[in-house]
């Protein structure tokens, strides 16, 4: 099984049954050197993650556990052309996927 964090829609009900077809069981969590890129990125008005390194930043969301064939939906709900996906390690120790921008200086780090 695979982890993704997600500190927006795919928290909401709705979003995984259309993704998944069924509701997804996760854990609350807080992934620490990021913030919340307010330029949406995409057609869909999403917003991303900026990585910074600043301990002050902390983002609170959800862990969820998902099947290899689930994170590909994920994948291309989240119009992988305008994300790259990393695995982050969280302040309850777990590693999980989390996306941020392709434009983010996390690329650089």
């Amino acid at each position: 099984m695979e982890k993704i964090f997600s500190y927006g829609t795919l928290q909401k009900d709705s979003v995984q049954l259309a993704t998944f077809g069924r509701e997804l069981r996760g854990i609350k969590d807080r992934l620490i050197g990021y913030t919340v890129n307010q330029e949406v990125c995409s057609k869909l008005q999403q917003s991303s993650l900026k990585y910074t390194g600043e301990q002050s930043d902390i983002i609170e969301g959800t862990l969820f556990e998902l099947s290899a064939v689930e994170l590909c939906k994920v994948d291309d709900y989240q119009v992988i052309d305008d994300y790259i996906r990393v695995k982050e390690r969280f302040i309850s120790g777990q590693k999980a996927w989390v996306y941020v921008s392709l434009d983010d200086e996390y690329m650089l780090a």
